[in-house]
């Protein structure tokens, strides 16, 4: 392995980084803000004489809004991740270049944030509005593309 080789493959690793980090300050965002809501409902609640329950609230659109972007983050976390990373190693192997990788990771939290906006105008315990499907059909996609190019690259 020559230093250009080792200079390329460090390119590739620090290039994966970015959309990496943007993903858990994503997630980290959501997880305050699940914590944040439930804190405010708790105390109008509280001043209001009444008893909150913070876990998976139904009444309480915020809270239902954020305990569902949570989820929603969480329930394909593994995958996602799991693929993204299998990705970046194996691109790194067999030298290949990993932008459509990396392009898939910006667009997996995307289209995370846009399901916190699309939820908040419009879902409910009843049912979602299709736009909610246009927040989570991207992060499908981009998991079935990871799927595909790891055996692909392969």
């Amino acid at each position: 392995m020559t230093s250009s080789d080792v200079e390329w493959a460090s390119a590739q690793v620090k290039n994966a980084l970015y959309p990496l980090a943007a993903f858990f300050v994503v997630y980290y965002a959501f997880l305050l803000n699940q914590s944040i809501t439930s804190k405010l409902l708790v105390v109008k609640y509280k001043k209001d004489g009444k008893k909150f329950s913070k876990y998976y609230n139904k009444e309480e659109p915020q809270q239902l809004c954020a305990d569902r972007t949570v989820g929603n983050m969480m329930e394909q976390m593994f995958p996602f991740l799991t693929f993204f990373l299998l990705n970046i190693f194996v691109c790194v192997l067999k030298s290949v270049d990993n932008n459509m990788v990396v392009l898939g990771a910006w667009v997996y939290t995307a289209a995370r944030v846009m399901y916190f906006f699309v939820f908040r105008s419009g879902g409910t315990v009843a049912g979602v509005k299709p736009l909610v499907y246009l927040a989570t059909a991207p992060a499908y996609l981009v998991i079935a593309f990871y799927a595909y190019n790891l055996f692909a690259i392969l």
